[in-house]
């Protein structure tokens, strides 16, 4: 199967999450009549494995089987934003019960793709801001899910971010212009940056080559430090960017999930598979009948601080006792 076939490779989740790929929508006899969820992962099989877990996890605690009581099928965008539409198109034209999307592009692909069949998000920043709903407590039309308070949460960690580094004066921000949060996030940033008396510097990357690109031209001291946008293409590639980073020396600061566990100097966002297992829940609940725009949109009610202070030794930084004490783990 060759890179572009894979992008509409379908695969069925099991419990635990062995792939079985297909390259068509067609089903077997006995798959048409069980109940049909399509999951469109904004990346590969690899990079999603962690949210496909976490979903099986979910769909299992509400007694779903893979292939037993229901048909969960897997496609894989490969970042390929370009064809995310096209991609959203035949999704809706298999005529499956339920869309699983994550991330705004997904999200208002499916909306503009179809306004009959449920569509679930797994996360999307600032759905309201969007226009993918009139409202969280009564999202109406077909869209629910769960919501991320991005432009709130970042901006946020820009604060945090400078006071662990009272004497930068100048941070950079790894950003992704396809994605449609990222003008919703920027205008917040540089009003907190306005604030604070520091200056931002963009680096854009809108796909894995670009992110590689970006990643060579940085050098030690350039930039002073780094705030990485919660996007699909970052998380995708969170080792890559730690490692560019820790040789380079550039202390950062990623609103990532599960960052600062693999080695980057701190994380500050929420838990993107308890999301994901979570989503099961919608799922569950529109199958049993409910409407979607009844179902209110879930919002993280905390978000955790990690600090990875290895990573900060090693960077020759002494983490604030203001921060330390907002730190919910601290890795040593």
């Amino acid at each position: 199967m060759n890179r572009r076939d894979a992008v509409v490779a379908l695969a069925a989740l099991s419990v635990p999450s062995a792939l079985r790929s297909t390259n068509t929508f067609a089903q077997s006899s006995s798959a048409q009549r069980l109940r049909r969820v399509v999951v469109v992962y904004n990346g590969s099989p690899e990079s999603s494995k962690s949210y496909r877990d976490a979903l099986a996890e979910g769909l299992a605690g509400h007694g779903y089987r893979d292939g037993e009581n229901l048909k969960v099928e897997a496609v894989y965008l490969q970042f390929q934003w370009d064809r995310m539409s096209e991609i959203l198109q035949k999704v809706v034209a298999s005529k499956p019960e339920i869309i699983v999307v994550s991330g705004s592009p997904g999200s208002l692909a499916a909306k503009k793709a179809t306004s009959t069949i449920p569509i679930v998000m797994a996360s999307v920043g600032d759905p309201l801001g969007l226009g993918l709903v009139t409202s969280l407590a009564r999202p109406g039309g077909n869209v629910t899910g769960i919501g991320i308070s991005a432009e709130a949460v970042v901006p946020k960690a820009l604060e945090l971010l400078r006071e662990m580094l009272p004497n930068v004066r100048s941070f950079g921000v790894l950003s992704d212009p396809q994605m449609p949060m990222a003008s919703l996030v920027w205008k917040p940033l540089e009003a907190t940056a306005k604030r604070l008396g520091i200056a931002l510097e963009r680096y854009d990357a809108s796909s894995p080559e670009e992110l590689n690109r970006v990643l060579a031209g940085f050098s030690r001291g350039k930039p002073q430090a780094l705030l990485v946008n919660p996007f699909p293409l970052f998380s995708a590639h969170a080792s890559k960017i730690v490692e560019t980073l820790s040789t380079k020396r550039i202390p950062a600061m990623l609103t990532i999930d599960r960052a600062a566990d693999i080695g980057g100097l701190t994380a500050f966002w929420s838990d993107l598979a308890g999301g994901w297992r979570k989503t099961a829940t919608y799922i569950h609940r529109i199958l049993q009948g409910a409407k979607p725009g009844d179902l209110s949109i879930e919002l993280p009610t905390k978000y955790d601080l990690v600090i990875n202070l290895k990573t900060a030794k090693a960077l020759g930084i002494v983490i604030p006792q203001s921060v330390l004490l907002r730190t919910t783990r601290m890795i040593e």
